[in-house]
């Protein structure tokens, strides 16, 4: 029987612990990075790496393999502090789920924030309605519909 593979985009504070644990039960990982430095890490901990930066635009078509998994788990911040980040955000997120999909991923995590929920002292759950009151959060929610509006995959934020 194969691996189960799942690539993670943004090996950060929470992706790279969780490509580390998936490792250790035996799934076959993928991970990317926007630090060059961190590659050799990655890599001693038994992810695959890639430098990817979700900015660049197109993404190149050496950067694949990072895209051939049987799981996708987007877990990159939309950049609260820049002017842009309603706009910009959610074309790097768009760029990303046409790659998944092209290259044939067919389960797909994505990593929102409760910042889509207002931030008024209340339990939210998950018939609570969106109301980001942020640029990052406006941004997260515009991603968040992108997810839900993807065909032919199953997918979860």
């Amino acid at each position: 029987m194969s691996k189960r593979s799942i690539s993670i985009i943004g090996c950060g504070w929470l992706g790279w612990p969780l490509a580390k644990d998936l490792v250790a039960d035996g799934w076959r990982v993928k991970g990317s990075t926007t630090t060059s430095e961190k590659l050799d890490q990655l890599e001693k901990d038994g992810i695959q790496p890639f430098l990817f930066d979700a900015t660049e635009s197109p993404i190149s078509p050496s950067l694949s393999a990072l895209f051939q998994s049987d799981t996708l788990f987007i877990n990159i911040p939309p950049g609260r502090k820049r002017a842009d980040v309603e706009d910009r955000y959610p074309s790097e997120i768009q760029r990303i789920l046409d790659r998944a999909l092209a290259e044939g991923v067919k389960q797909l995590l994505f990593i929102s924030s409760t910042s889509v929920y207002p931030n008024n002292g209340i339990e939210v759950d998950e018939q609570t309605q969106p109301q980001p009151s942020t640029a990052s959060g406006r941004a997260l929610m515009k991603c968040e519909e992108l997810v839900r509006s993807l065909p032919d995959i199953q997918w979860l934020i």
